[in-house]
């Protein structure tokens, strides 16, 4: 896999296979390590795009009356004919937590999508960041995050 290669990830076409067992097999509970080499489905082609639309409710001036807002989520190798972009996003990791507690930040590596029997699977290639501390920083009242140390986030 091309992407694999641009992204220094030699592990990518195992998580997509892994990622696509799961969505076909959703009650199976066995580690993806224990099932068979002749049960995991493969995708052949995908195809990698530069961004992707977040439309949701904020109600703020910005947003008008009725709340509903749209940004963009870039990344690409090269913004405007200038160095990379890569944009930083919420990821809603637990909605039962409120706020920045069931919220989880990433960096957008690229994204991706491929069919697999005439379903399109959108995807995302992501670096994880971590909170430090329990608690937004005491002089700026903002959450202070640095990426992750872990191999294990995916």
């Amino acid at each position: 896999m091309e992407l694999a290669k641009e992204l220094s990830l030699p592990h990518l076409p195992t998580l997509v296979e892994e990622f696509l067992f799961q969505q076909l097999n959703p009650d199976d509970k066995r580690n993806f390590g224990d099932v068979p080499i002749y049960e995991c489905p493969t995708c052949n082609k995908i195809t990698v795009v530069n961004s992707a639309a977040a439309l949701f409710y904020a109600p703020s001036n910005i947003s008008g009356i009725g709340g509903m807002r749209r940004e963009y989520i870039r990344s690409c190798h090269s913004w405007q004919n200038g160095p990379p972009r890569y944009d930083c996003a919420f990821m809603n990791t637990d909605p039962g937590l409120n706020g920045m507690l069931g919220l989880d930040i990433v960096r957008v590596l690229t994204f991706f999508s491929f069919v697999f029997h005439d379903k399109q699977y959108p995807c995302a290639v992501v670096q994880w960041f971590d909170c430090v501390g329990d608690e937004p920083d005491a002089d700026t009242g903002m959450w202070i995050v640095h990426l992750t140390s872990t191999r294990d986030r995916h």
